[in-house]
């Protein structure tokens, strides 16, 4: 009897021990260098300060000691970055700042196309995908119910673009190195530029430390996963074909160090992809502020992207039906996958939810649920500006030009018919193109004021203007 009591005794006592020992394991990370202090000070033993400039500083740390990072300060995102040796813990200090790639010139000129978008979106669909995220119970990324989520996003993705009837439509999983949670990125080839890429993006996985058993992560981050499909369902609804390409991302691992966005840059820079913005969407469904959509200024992001992002909700979200306001507020190192991206050097931007300390209190809790939230008309606003972002960002760059030079052309439609009229001496030929690239139409030695006929139906075109010794101007028109 005394070696059985003695047996459960020991049994119970290893449990406690591995769980300790789990929950004590050592990771490579990088921080702030404020916030490597107040961990070094906390857990001396614990905290090992492997280099330092002023961005950032690189530890050798135990999982437990970084958990006091979310309650230190709020944050949606973990407040440090993983790295997967001392050697890339290192790197990350010596390499900083990695070479800005090129700053994009941004412009608003696709008002049908995104006024016609957003009257689309749908609070309801938001709301029941938020729901069928939270009911996995945990998308904690080492659990299997967070990789079951991946799948079934996929298949979700999947069926929405196969409404489009296009096959070069691609959703895949992206394996990973340091999570077996994969992530689930969706490319939608562009027509005209293929090789610049616009991206958003969103993590799927969710945290309540330290077991992880429960994590619904109704906010944090389902609500971003669904606005970004909502933007992704209303885009396929009219057949929107952009000219560059666009891309879709939910993240796996973002909670425990920015793993899966971290791991896709990578693999990004190192094929030289061309990704000229990135916008981030984590937690976009309560509304803890005054003004509705909060942009980030922290110095890693973009500030010509921030300044696009306010164009744009200045355009087309200062009154009427859509009317909401934003502001700014500041988000702190590693504070989610937009970090990844600048980091590496993309434009990336961050609107979010409310200010920073007036933001959910339940993430990271067993109380992080729809029902606390209680309806999705918030995460509805961020739909709005995906789109506008999406529609706007990844237009051709010929329709991208400076307001001086696209005053030379007045252009509209009405019942089947273009209208133009371009300050230019001679158009040498004007091509008229279905979404599907196909071109239905092309007449040569125009004048520059004319009227054209489009037999093809209602729907949206892409209308090239050649001009003589001025290059190309595209614009898209719909056709009512």
């Amino acid at each position: 009897m005394k070696r059985k009591h003695f047996l459960i005794t020991y049994f119970f006592l290893s449990l406690i021990l591995l769980s300790s020992a789990q929950q004590n394991e050592f990771i490579y990370a990088t921080v702030s260098p404020h916030d490597a202090e107040l961990l070094k000070t906390k857990f001396p033993s614990e905290v090992e300060i492997l280099g330092s400039n002023h961005i950032h500083t690189a530890l050798y740390i135990s999982e437990a000691a970084l958990l006091h990072l979310k309650e230190i300060r709020q944050t949606p995102g973990p407040g440090y970055v993983f790295r997967q040796s001392r050697e890339a813990a290192l790197a990350a200090i010596h390499e900083w700042p990695l070479k800005t790639t090129s700053i994009y010139e941004f412009s608003i000129n696709q008002q049908d196309i995104v006024n016609l978008a957003i009257e689309l979106v749908d609070p309801i669909n938001i709301e029941e995908h938020i729901i069928l995220l939270e009911n996995y119970g945990t998308r904690f990324h080492t659990k299997e119910s967070a990789t079951q989520s991946a799948i079934d996003l996929r298949e979700m993705w999947e069926d929405l673009a196969s409404t489009t009837g296009r096959d070069d439509i691609k959703v895949e999983l992206f394996e990973h190195t340091s999570s077996p949670m994969p992530s689930v990125i969706m490319s939608v080839p562009g027509l005209d530029e293929p090789d610049e890429i616009v991206i958003i993006g969103a993590h799927l996985d969710s945290t309540v430390p330290p077991n992880n058993g429960l994590a619904p992560g109704a906010d944090d981050n389902a609500s971003g996963v669904a606005t970004i499909t909502e933007v992704a369902r209303i885009l396929f609804e009219i057949n929107f074909v952009p000219a560059k390409t666009i891309e879709f991302m939910a993240y796996s691992a973002e909670e425990v160090g920015l793993i899966g966005s971290a791991e896709i840059v990578s693999y990004y820079r190192e094929k030289d992809k061309n990704v000229i913005a990135y916008v981030n969407f984590d937690m976009t469904n309560y509304k803890g502020s005054a003004k509705d959509v909060y942009l980030m200024t922290d110095s890693y992001n973009s500030s010509n992207l921030n300044d696009f992002l306010m164009e744009l909700m200045d355009y087309y979200n200062s009154s009427g039906n859509h009317q909401f306001e934003y502001s700014t507020t500041i988000c702190n190192y590693g504070c989610s996958d937009n970090y990844s991206w600048a980091e590496a050097g993309y434009e990336a931007a961050f609107p979010f939810e409310a200010k920073l300390n007036e933001s959910n209190p339940n993430i990271h809790t067993i109380y992080d649920t729809y029902s606390f939230m209680g309806n999705s008309l918030h995460a509805a606003k961020f739909a709005k500006l995906g789109l506008q972002f999406m529609i706007e960002a990844s237009k051709s760059s010929t329709s991208n030009i400076p307001d001086t030079k696209k005053s030379i052309i007045t252009i509209y439609t009405k019942s089947n018919k273009l209208h133009y009229s371009i300050d230019a001496p001679f158009i040498e030929t004007i091509n008229i193109y279905n979404l599907t690239g196909q071109l239905v139409k092309s007449r040569k030695n125009n004048a520059n004021v004319g009227v054209i006929s489009i037999e093809q139906g209602k729907g949206f075109f892409l209308v090239e203007f050649v001009l003589q010794d001025k290059g190309r101007i595209s614009e898209k028109i719909i056709i009512y």
